[in-house]
């Protein structure tokens, strides 16, 4: 098995779980990020009929801004 086929086979067992455990405490919904450089990632999604969702915007903090506040 190649190394992409393992990975990728890991990837849908954890949906899989992940879904379950959404589903036992009847989550309306699963969202999550993946970087524009991992094509990998995004053909796993898009492999278990996932769509990229346009309308959300991803933002971050990184740690001189948590540093420096909201001040």
């Amino acid at each position: 098995m190649t190394r992409s086929r393992w990975r990728s086979e890991v990837g849908t067992v954890l949906m899989r779980v992940l879904y379950e455990v959404a589903a036992k405490h009847e989550c309306s919904r699963v969202e999550w990020t993946t970087g524009t450089n991992n094509p990998g990632a995004q053909r796993l999604y898009a492999g278990l009929g996932l769509q990229q969702l346009p309308s959300k915007l991803f933002f971050r903090a990184d740690a001189a801004a948590i540093e420096h506040g909201l001040a």
